[in-house]
């Protein structure tokens, strides 16, 4: 039976608060380590590894150069080359027109150097024009004596880019200016970005580079047109007869 007596009440209630102390006190401690443990739990995580280490810079490069054919006297030369198979001499590309040769000596002079050939007469020159390539057929050494040439010329006032054939009839002494046969012919408009450095590639085909057609500022955008292969690579194959594709 519930005593009414306010003080009982009061007794009663407060003892009631008493009695609970404990559990609340309980509680609390298990609320602290609920949230304690979490806590350890986050820092005893591993952290993240470190990002990998930068790699070491490049070592440095030194480059030196040797002179070499000292007492050799050449104009305005373009390329260097040998022909394939045969170290025995050099051959080098003066942008007037003229084929230079003479043999791989150490101690040459100008009275080794003879003229491989001679188109000056076709050429046109100065600035970024004149012949500015040559390139060996790949079977030169087994007989088939064919050079191909690149350079500028003027027909009929038009500016053109050509390559031409050439071939040898001493058994690669000398190149026979009179029998020729034109490959291929680009015009061009203007004197710069010409371009026209011809090489055979591995698989045989001749590649020449193009310039974009010169001008301050592009101003034809040739190079973007696909109706012109000026600012191209071409790829010729010059054994398949004619007429010559491209790409080949």
């Amino acid at each position: 039976m519930l005593d009414n007596h306010p003080m009982r009440q009061g007794q009663l209630m407060r003892g009631r608060l008493t009695d609970f102390r404990p559990v609340i006190s309980f509680l609390s401690i298990l609320l602290l380590s609920s949230c304690g443990g979490g806590g350890s739990t986050v820092a005893s995580s591993p952290p993240p590894p470190p990002p990998p280490p930068s790699p070491p810079p490049p070592a440095a490069i030194t480059v030196t150069t040797n002179r070499v054919f000292s007492q050799v006297t050449l104009q305005a030369p373009v390329a260097m080359m040998q022909a394939p198979g045969d170290t025995s001499r050099w051959f080098v590309v003066e942008q007037q027109g003229i084929v230079r040769v003479f043999p791989n000596m150490a101690n040459v002079t100008n009275n080794d150097v003879s003229v491989f050939i001679d188109i000056s007469a076709r050429v046109v020159s100065g600035g970024e024009r004149g012949l500015l390539g040559m390139a060996f057929h790949p079977n030169f050494s087994n007989g088939n004596f064919e050079v191909f040439v690149s350079y500028t010329r003027s027909n009929g006032g038009q500016r053109e880019s050509i390559i031409r054939r050439f071939r040898s009839f001493d058994n690669g002494l000398t190149l026979d200016d009179t029998v020729d046969e034109i490959i291929l012919t680009i015009p061009q408009d203007n004197s710069n970005h010409n371009g026209g450095q011809i090489a055979f590639g591995p698989d045989g085909f001749l590649y020449a580079g193009w310039g974009d057609g010169g001008g301050g500022g592009d101003p034809f955008e040739r190079a973007q047109d696909n109706n012109y292969l000026l600012g191209t690579f071409t790829r010729i194959d010059v054994d398949g007869g004619v007429p010559y594709a491209i790409p080949a």
